[in-house]
């Protein structure tokens, strides 16, 4: 289990002014929705970069000498204070999975998975580690779309969808004066749409993900027909499961599992993220 070492923070006259408007309000649609990466990982309370570096780095070397516990305890300060990014997510679940916490473990690295996702030292270890879950994480399936776009970052896909928005307006101004993108305007135009349409939908896919996903930390945990304690049981779920989060009610969530399985667990027994 490697650590990471860096940190980073981490056709007509109408169509045309139909396209474009679409292209605009979606791209203020997807902002409106997004908080970028880089603004997470600012330092709140007035605390210095140069002393959450310090503390990246004194965590790394806790981790280094086999303290486990307090590389977790350094890792987890600099989250309260403010800093978040995918190589402090994939270190702490390399912590927890040293700990034998295969909950905690996966749990940060899905977390690290929505900043890095296409990190090779994380895929690999994340594969190792839910290879060792008692009856299997429990991926939930996906379409087309969200597979292609599955190793891109929320923030990366907002970026794209103002690219394509960008190149729409391009291609307007310059049919005015070059004559070959005028003939062809109608047809790009159309063809960035379809691509701008599959980003957008691959992004609200991902937000709709976050603070709907969890994870049990419990060795076991026991999925009800109703929420509460002597309700039948439905269901087992065991230590590193994902589910998907549905509603709660009191000390209670009502989950899904992914074959679409339903249930009440007890919400201390996961971890939503």
């Amino acid at each position: 289990m490697m650590r990471k070492d860096t940190l980073m923070y981490k056709r007509s006259n109408k169509l045309l002014f139909f396209a474009l408007f679409f292209a605009l309000t979606s791209c203020v649609y997807a902002k409106d929705n997004v908080k970028p990466v880089k603004n997470t990982v600012q330092a709140s309370f007035g605390v210095a970069k140069g002393a959450i570096t310090d503390m990246f780095y004194k965590a790394n070397a806790m981790y280094e000498y086999g303290e486990y516990n307090k590389a977790i305890y350094e890792y987890k300060k600099i989250i309260d204070k403010g800093w978040v990014s995918g190589p402090i997510f994939y270190n702490l679940g390399n912590c927890y999975f040293k700990e034998a916490k295969l909950g905690k473990a996966i749990l940060n690295y899905e977390k690290a998975k929505r900043l890095i996702p296409r990190d090779s030292d994380l895929e690999s270890n994340y594969k190792y580690v839910k290879s060792l879950v008692k009856g299997g994480v429990g991926e939930k399936k996906t379409g087309f779309i969200n597979r292609l776009f599955a190793f891109f970052t929320i923030d990366e896909l907002a970026i794209l969808l103002s690219v394509l928005y960008l190149v729409i307006f391009c291609i307007i101004i310059a049919s005015l004066y070059i004559g070959w993108i005028k003939r062809y305007r109608l047809f790009l135009i159309i063809a960035i749409l379809i691509v701008f349409m599959a980003v957008f939908v691959a992004m609200q896919g991902k937000i709709s993900d976050v603070g709907n996903e969890a994870v049990v930390v419990k060795e076991r945990t026991d999925a009800r027909f109703e929420p509460f304690d002597r309700a039948t049981v439905h269901f087992t779920l065991y230590e590193g499961a994902k589910i998907k989060v549905l509603s709660s009610e009191g000390k209670w969530c009502k989950i899904m599992r992914w074959d679409n399985k339903t249930g009440w667990v007890k919400k201390k027994d996961i971890e939503i993220f």
